[in-house]
């Protein structure tokens, strides 16, 4: 494959308050924390890892850098204008705490879809975000972003906005369907995400 630069940032530390305030990364599926996959499946398409931590408590020796998140009370869109800031590429794929399914080749492939990412791929688009949806809505917190986005973004939370997606009208986004990843998804779990006890039973159920 060609290999496209780009940071991935994992989003961590964050509680999460529908599963009685549990660190959702460090949730245990098939023999692993979520966080130790995402990892593995991050360094094996990019040597730019890092994580950023919601939390001042930031998570122990994870083996990559670890930064905590600047913006003050700004939720998930401060810790990604924090990654979008601290990364050392221009295109960052970002991926929130609590999927445990995404895989690295998903993850080259979004950093490809976005123009700028030094891949030459067909069908590149010069987007400031590159973002996959689903019958669950989109996943701003499962795509790849070009770093010029970080000043848009960073005005958003000045100004109050706290949800990533009502900061996203103010960036060119290509929305990409289950038609144009399926090829990364052959049982429909790719973008789940852990967020009460009756998700974390699907990811250990293996039900969709």
């Amino acid at each position: 494959m060609p290999f496209p630069i780009f940071t991935v940032a994992l989003l961590v530390g964050g509680q999460g308050r529908r599963l009685g305030g549990l660190d959702k990364s460090a949730l245990i599926v098939d023999g692993r924390s979520i966080r130790d996959r995402q990892i593995a499946e991050a360094r094996f398409v990019t040597p730019h890892v890092m994580a950023v931590s919601s939390s001042t408590v930031v998570p122990g020796d994870i083996g990559i850098p670890c930064v905590t998140d600047y913006v003050a009370g700004g939720g998930a869109l401060g810790g990604l204008v924090t990654a979008l800031t601290e990364a050392p590429t221009d295109v960052v794929v970002v991926v929130a705490c609590d999927m445990p399914f995404v895989t690295g080749a998903f993850l080259h492939w979004l950093a490809s879809r976005l123009g700028g990412a030094g891949s030459g791929m067909a069908g590149a688009v010069m987007a400031d975000v590159v973002m996959p949806s689903d019958g669950a809505g989109s996943h701003p917190l499962c795509a790849a972003y070009h770093t010029r986005a970080a000043v848009p973004l960073g005005d958003a939370v000045r100004s109050g906005v706290r949800r990533v997606q009502d900061a996203l009208s103010r960036l060119t986004v290509l929305t990409v369907g289950p038609e144009d990843y399926a090829t990364f998804d052959p049982d429909g779990r790719l973008l789940l995400n852990v967020n009460t006890p009756r998700d974390y039973h699907a990811a250990l159920n293996k039900d969709p």
